[in-house]
């Protein structure tokens, strides 16, 4: 409003002398008081950056291209024309008449520019609109297809989890049916990793042993045997067959944790996974003191029975003894003499 009162004030200033005081009475500014307001008004407009008119004009968008050309248009060609018309009618080298016809010219003609310039801006603006549409478009149709394998890929992901936890679900059951099988076995059961370290033991082997998991936990199985006082040679039989990932049987005499002597079979196994890597071994312990105490006795009675027979020279052989019964029949008999 303040930029349209400047420029009105000079152009009745301009026709002032033309005898149309009456007229530009209600504009009539003095000529530097008109122009400081077109600076005011002007610095005003442009003092406000955030606004979005003026964001718009300075913008660098096809929206803004419009925008400037219809500013410079609508706005700034009259005023450059009525400036321009000013003291071409004050100096009296034109009549008011022609001014307004030369002014209405010049309007029609760079209305008809600006609206060319327009049109082109609008065209370029609508094709960048149709571009960035089918952008979108082939944008959505392609996060639509990635979306539609994201949901295939989880649908599949999901099964295979279901799957594995089902696997999971059973093996932790044969984990623990195979558990309770060896809490409650008659036989030690020891369990040692790759470098027999063991790692677990059932309660028969403590009860055997007198020897806890906590006391034999990490412990490698070849010094904890020969802390017991086990043979050097079957120790040895123990390294080799870790060594070389072999199964192998040990008698040994071991001692528990009380100092109680007793025999046990020791059965080592190794286990390997799918790779065929070693990662365990199974070592089966079965008691045999009651055998091995059986077998000695008999022992020392075949011995005595021996050094009993040499004392009293006798001969010891065997045979079998013919009979005649009543009724006339025979039967052998064996005998020992």
């Amino acid at each position: 409003m303040s930029i349209a009162s400047g420029v009105a004030s000079l152009f009745a200033w301009s026709v002032n002398s033309h005898g149309t005081e009456t007229m530009v009475q209600s504009l009539r500014m003095e000529p530097h008081i008109a122009f400081a307001v077109l600076v005011l008004s002007f610095g005003s407009l442009c003092a406000r950056p955030d606004t979005r008119v003026v964001e718009l004009l300075f913008d660098s968008t096809a929206a803004g291209v419009l925008a400037r050309r219809l500013f410079f248009g609508v706005a700034m060609l009259p005023i450059l024309l009525g400036l321009a018309l000013a003291p071409l009618l004050h100096r009296e080298h034109i009549e008011v008449p022609d001014s307004v016809l030369l002014l209405e010219i010049a309007l029609i003609v760079t209305g008809f520019t600006i609206a060319f310039f327009s049109l082109e801006a609008a065209v370029d603006l609508d094709q960048r609109r149709e571009a960035a549409e089918q952008a979108r478009l082939q944008l959505t149709a392609r996060l639509q297809e990635q979306a539609a394998q994201l949901q295939e890929t989880v649908g599949i992901r999901t099964r295979e989890l279901r799957e594995v936890n089902a696997s999971l679900h059973a093996a932790a059951e044969a984990n623990a049916r195979l558990a309770l099988v060896a809490n409650h076995a008659t036989n030690g059961v020891l369990i040692t990793d790759a470098k027999s370290r063991i790692e677990w033991i059932n309660t028969a082997y403590e009860r055997t042993t007198g020897y806890t998991l906590a006391d034999t936990k990490g412990q490698h199985l070849g010094p904890f045997l020969r802390g017991h006082g086990v043979e050097a040679a079957a120790i040895n039989k123990l390294a080799h067959a870790e060594r070389m990932g072999e199964p192998c049987t040990l008698e040994i005499l071991d001692t528990s944790r009380e100092g109680r002597p007793f025999w046990v079979v020791m059965n080592i196994q190794p286990v390997r996974d799918q790779t065929g890597t070693l990662v365990n071994f199974i070592v089966v312990q079965t008691d045999i003191t009651q055998q091995r105490l059986a077998q000695e006795s008999l022992e020392r009675a075949n011995r005595r029975l021996q050094l009993a027979t040499q004392a009293a020279e006798l001969g010891i052989w065997n045979g079998t003894h013919r009979a005649t019964k009543p009724s006339g029949t025979s039967a052998c008999s064996p005998c020992t003499v």
